[in-house]
């Protein structure tokens, strides 16, 4: 199983692997790992 994107909640960078220091254990939005979410500006 693939480890899903996460962003933090009002943050653009989405992360995709579990080990990074950075990948948001709380108050975050997820995606699938099918593709990356696009940000609409």
């Amino acid at each position: 199983m693939m480890t899903p994107y996460r962003t933090k909640k009002d943050h653009e960078s989405w992360h995709f692997c579990s080990n990074c220091t950075d990948y948001p254990e709380s108050d975050f939005d997820e995606q699938g790992t099918s593709l990356l979410p696009q940000v609409v500006r």
